[in-house]
């Protein structure tokens, strides 16, 4: 596949607005999720204590107050390690579904002008294999029909004699339209 086809395919199929808002949104709930566990917890724990050393010395702290650093920079370390992954996978998947999509696209417009001799070519691993297979029973079902209306074309030449001049006319119009399809 050429440049300008790959350039194609990431920019006719992936919505990056949708891209962008997806992995906001997931992020933004991450986020929330993890200020609400850390809240329950340092709610819970509001009313017990801890005893720690700290600089030799043997402090009593409550547990909310003794946990809350260690709390707070886990979620900042986890929620920032989620996002990353949030966005390598949403990328992935979104081509994932485009790769799939633009084979379908070509396929379908070369089908659109009368090209039925190709079928969809997508990966067994690719998503959207029940699509392309489904596009490609459609397509060697109109093909069928094509070549069966070819068939009765021919046979209908052989038997029509002499036609009068708009019969001829009419004849020749629908004989180009069976041409125009390839099989």
């Amino acid at each position: 596949m050429n440049s300008r086809a790959q350039n194609l395919r990431k920019q006719y199929y992936i919505d990056k607005t949708f891209q962008k808002r997806f992995i906001t949104v997931f992020c933004v709930m991450i986020i929330l999720m993890s200020i609400v566990a850390v809240t329950t917890i340092l709610y819970l724990n509001r009313s017990t204590t801890t005893v720690a050393f700290e600089d030799l010395r043997i402090t009593v702290k409550t547990t909310s107050d003794f946990i809350a650093p260690i709390i707070i920079q886990t979620l900042i370390v986890t929620t920032s390690l989620t996002a990353v992954a949030v966005l390598i996978l949403t990328v992935m998947f979104s081509h994932k579904i485009s790769g799939p999509l633009f084979n379908i696209n070509r396929e379908v417009e070369k089908m659109a002008n009368g090209d039925l001799s190709q079928r969809v070519k997508i990966r067994s691993d690719d998503q959207l294999q029940h699509l392309g297979s489904s596009i490609d029973e459609m397509r060697e079902s109109l093909r069928k029909r094509i070549q069966t209306l070819q068939k009765e074309w021919a046979q209908f030449e052989k038997q029509a004699g002499e036609l009068t001049g708009e019969q001829l006319k009419r004849a020749r119009k629908i004989k180009e339209n069976l041409d125009e399809f390839k099989t």
